[in-house]
């Protein structure tokens, strides 16, 4: 009992001495560290996975799709692709509501799914 109460309180310590040292460096670094996350130009990872996103939808790989959305909605972007996602994003959405309309089962789980993703549900 001894020994684990003396490896968990030598192990409380090492950690807590690595955290303060991680710390000093960014602190010592300054302002310059504090640049902006999002590219000032436009992202052509961000360009490439709208233009898939089309095919994937009219290919009926729907699953693929709504990924395809969650993982640009995560990307960097523009002000201007950042407009360009929302547009594409009601696009599929109103694409895939209007195939599950018309008995596609598999549009209509997409639809469900992209509506869940979007709002963290």
């Amino acid at each position: 009992m001894r020994i684990v109460l003396i490896a968990l309180i030598a192990a409380t310590a090492l950690a807590g001495c690595s955290k303060k040292a991680a710390s000093e460096p960014q602190a010592a670094a300054g302002p310059e560290t504090n640049a902006p996350a999002v590219p000032v130009g436009d992202n052509p990872m961000m360009a490439d996975g709208l233009e898939q996103l089309n095919k994937q939808v009219q290919q009926k790989q729907y699953e693929a799709a709504v990924g395809a959305l969650v993982s640009l909605s995560q990307m960097p972007k523009s002000d201007k692709q950042e407009a360009q996602f929302r547009a594409r994003l009601r696009e599929t959405e109103t694409a895939l509501l209007q195939k599950a309309q018309q008995g596609d089962a598999a549009a209509q789980q997409s639809a469900q799914m992209l509506g869940r993703m979007m709002t963290g549900r």
